[in-house]
Order: structure tokens, then sequence, then C-alpha cells
């Protein structure tokens, strides 16, 4: 179910999809992607919507990720005043107490860690950072003229 309500709001639907599932179990939201997303545009089209590109719909959600996963980068300065990098070295899975119990009276540290991991695994196993590099070259050079970054000025290199 929806755990985290920060990504509702008026804004692109692909994003409003991915962070309804960003604390998702992965293996479900990978395994029914498919199906969430059919029933979705199903639902918007019968509900005045306008039909909706699947494909497209679907690269919405996969780089939202991305973008979600790099915010949530910013809290692990937090997650470690929560947890001790000291600590850290005796965790064993998501299941320890010290990681998946609300801590200080919070879920923070918990959701944090599960979103991460959610980012990390669509990176890996879904693709997003192609589906990004293939918008990169398509849209942003390919269509809108500009210029992509260099290595030197992504990586200081």
């Amino acid at each position: 179910g929806i755990i985290d309500w920060g990504g509702f709001g008026a804004g692109p639907l692909g994003h409003k999809m991915w962070w309804s599932f960003n604390c998702a179990d992965f293996d479900q939201f990978r395994s029914y992607l498919g199906e969430y997303i059919d029933n979705f545009i199903a639902a918007y089209r019968e509900s005045g919507g306008p039909q909706l590109d699947k494909d497209l719909f679907k690269k919405h959600v996969l780089v939202t990720s991305l973008g979600n996963m790099m915010f949530m980068v910013r809290a692990v300065p937090d997650c470690l005043k929560m947890c001790s990098v000291k600590e850290w070295a005796t965790i064993q899975d998501r299941h320890d107490p010290r990681i998946a119990d609300n801590i200080n009276g919070k879920s923070t540290l918990r959701t944090t860690l599960h979103v991460l991991n959610n980012g990390i695994r669509v990176l890996e196993e879904m693709g997003s950072d192609q589906v990004l590099n293939t918008w990169i070259d398509e849209v942003y050079v390919g269509k809108w003229g500009k210029m992509s970054k260099s290595k030197a000025m992504i990586f200081g290199e």
C-alpha cells in the first residue's frame, strides 16, 4: 500500500506513480508494473483523460526513480545520526530492529533505505539509466539541439 504521501499533488503522472510505489516491495513492483500502468491508463481514459502512451509513461516512472533516489541521498547524513557507522558493520539485513523499527518515533531511516534500495534495483534491473541516456540522446540533443554533458562535467575527469 501507499506509505509515503510526499509525492501527492499536481504534477507529471509517471512521477506520481513512482512516488506511490517507491516504498513497495521491489519484486512485486517489477513484476506488476506493466499491469499497474495498463490499469492506470485505462482508468484515466475512462475518467475523461487523454489516451496515454504506455511506453512513454513507463519511461517517466523509471526516470523519476532516479530523481527520487538522489533526493533520498540527501537524507543519508540524518540516517547516520539514527544508526551510527560503527553499527552498520553488524547489520545483516533490512529486518534488523536498528534500521527496521521506528527510530526516534519516525520511519525515516527505514523508508530512506527502502527507497534507495528500490532506486538502485530499478537502475540495475530495469535499466533506468539507459532510459535517461536514450532520452538525452533522442530528445535533449536530438530534438532540442542541446549539448549533452561531457564525462568531465559529470565525473570531474
